[in-house]
């Protein structure tokens, strides 16, 4: 019995060359990063009640500039402390 594989016998099918992979692109430095988070990564934190200059702060604060979860994590330590510093003053 013979096997077909797309109407060629399987004993005269051959796989095919895989095409070489280029390397990866280098990775960007952090300083060639844009002044402005995008707007789709701001809107994620001021729909979490942060202002827009609290959004930029805290994004600009992260390694890539666009880490929402760490800028709000930091968002977050900074407004648990904030009642702390005030009930001490």
């Amino acid at each position: 019995m013979t096997t077909y594989c797309l109407g060629a016998p399987a004993a005269s099918a051959t796989p095919s060359p895989r095409p070489s992979r280029s390397p990866a692109p280098p990775q960007r430095s952090t300083s060639t990063r844009s002044a402005s988070p995008p707007p789709h990564i701001l809107g994620q934190i001021i729909e979490m009640g942060f202002s827009v200059q609290q959004a930029r702060v805290a994004l600009a604060a992260t390694d890539t500039g666009v880490d929402v979860q760490s800028a709000l994590d930091m968002l977050l330590s900074n407004t648990a402390a904030a009642p702390e510093q005030e009930r001490e003053g």
